[in-house]
């Protein structure tokens, strides 16, 4: 990606000077980038963290190394969060209204998530029945939360159950089926939020981005106790764990709006 360009000026003593440097209008490229790849190692270190808590290895080597202030796996969803937050916002932005960013966002997310309780209700969990008490019988009738109760519990992206019956009961990390879908509703939140700001005209303006991420930045800097609404309504918009996430997404949003001022450098963007 990177493209040098050249420059004669001559010096004081009349020797031609050759000066090599980066195109200026070479910044963030919205449609060639390393995004990618970002989102495989993303992945990949996720799949790497999660290893450790399924399989019962004991504590991850990178967060014990720095004192279990994060894990690999917190940065991988960070990352995703940051890169969703850019490409959300350039759809935003590129939707003729608000109703078709939401439908965009709702067929983006919604069929693939819904897939996924029906795989993991009605094809993974019988599987799994299967292996435990080598029958198929009463695996519908599972008490308690069964596999029509997964799916009915979580249709709307907040996980409330992650359990069918009591199967995976002597696994290392009990009773859970596919953990990881939490964070598709803070993913959610931050849609919802971008969509706000949409309709009240303000999700091209760069100072009201900034703001917004910094506001929240400054909460996570500097310690400041957000806690969870005591009113069910309430607490689906003050929540700690959208704080932070929500925190990256708009770091990636903002860094949208300024993109024009990211320039590239060859060693971490290649493309």
């Amino acid at each position: 990606v990177l493209r040098i360009f050249k420059k004669n000026i001559l010096s004081p003593n009349g020797v031609s000077i050759i000066y090599l440097w980066p195109k200026r209008s070479l910044h963030m490229d919205t449609e060639r980038n390393s995004f990618g790849f970002l989102r495989f190692v993303f992945a990949v270190a996720v799949m790497y963290f999660h290893a450790f808590i399924l399989g019962g290895f004991g504590s991850e080597p990178f967060g014990e190394f720095i004192k279990k202030q994060e894990s690999v796996g917190s940065l991988a969803v960070m990352g995703f969060f940051v890169i969703s937050g850019f490409l959300v916002t350039k759809s935003l932005i590129n939707s003729r209204t608000v109703l078709v960013y939401a439908y965009r966002r709702c067929l983006r997310v919604l069929p693939g998530f819904w897939a996924c309780l029906l795989v993991t209700a009605f094809l993974i969990a019988p599987a799994v029945f299967l292996i435990e008490r080598h029958t198929l019988n009463g695996f519908l009738s599972l008490q308690p939360d069964g596999p029509v109760s997964y799916i009915k519990s979580n249709f709307f992206l907040l996980m409330h159950q992650y359990a069918i019956g009591n199967l995976l009961s002597s696994n290392p990390l009990p009773y859970v089926f596919d953990g990881s879908l939490w964070t598709i509703f803070p993913e959610a939140k931050a849609y919802l939020f971008l969509a706000i700001l949409g309709i009240i005209k303000l999700n091209k303006s760069k100072l009201a981005l900034l703001a917004i991420f910094a506001g929240m930045w400054s909460l996570i800097l500097f310690n400041i106790p957000v806690q969870s609404a005591s009113n069910k309504f309430l607490r689906l918009i003050i929540d700690p764990v959208f704080l932070l996430y929500g925190t990256y997404f708009f770091a990636g949003a903002t860094a949208y709006l300024f993109r024009n001022l990211i320039p590239i450098n060859k060693f971490l963007f290649y493309s």
